[in-house]
């Protein structure tokens, strides 16, 4: 109780604009974050340019956060975010340059911030509907960036366990997203899923 006390007052303090707290922010969960990029971006540099964007986004967007909103979650799902983009980007520059630019329609201005916000909406009630310890397995694992061991040891219980309730965690994330959000495009959540499980 007393960790989700410090936590929150954490959260207030750098939605009030305190630099000590994105610090703290900052080094409690920039390598979890570099971690989840780096299961997209192959290349350390564009991985670290991303990061810091991440961040920046993170600080450049604090007053619209919510107390009670999920710092990692948030940082989870922008990290996905920003590594996609990225990587369309990548794809398209390939594909002008070959001179192979498929007749698809470009996406309406806010369209993009539109699927942003339902992948945010998406992880954070997925992540809220999941059993206690399968959460925390989740939580500590992919939101935290902590190794089996590291979890099995602040969970009480084995890696084998931490493993076990990951694996059924991401098939309940995976299911609820699927049968809930049939409307976000099958590449998105397909790319998605890969990244959760990575």
């Amino acid at each position: 109780m007393l960790k989700r006390t410090l936590d929150t007052e954490l959260a207030i303090a750098f939605i009030d604009g305190n630099i000590d707290a994105f610090n703290a922010l900052y080094y409690k969960y920039n390598n979890a974050v570099f971690a989840n990029i780096c299961k997209l971006i192959q290349q350390k540099e564009i991985a670290e340019d991303i990061l810091q964007e991440v961040f920046l986004s993170l600080w450049e967007n604090r007053s619209k956060l919510k107390e009670e909103q999920s710092i990692p979650g948030w940082l989870f799902v922008v990290s996905y975010n920003k590594s996609v983009n990225y990587l369309e980007k990548l794809l398209l520059e390939k594909r002008i340059a070959a001179g192979v630019v498929l007749n698809e329609e470009l996406p309406v201005d806010g369209a993009g911030e539109d699927l942003f916000e339902l992948k945010m909406d998406l992880v954070a009630e997925a992540i809220r509907r999941l059993p206690v310890r399968k959460k925390q397995a989740f939580t500590l694992c992919k939101l935290q960036g902590k190794s089996y061991a590291e979890a099995a040891q602040l969970m009480g219980v084995s890696a084998e366990t931490v493993k076990e309730h990951l694996k059924i965690s991401l098939k309940l994330i995976k299911e609820q997203v699927l049968n809930k959000y049939d409307s976000v495009p099958m590449t998105g959540l397909t790319l998605f899923f890969c990244f959760l499980q990575a």
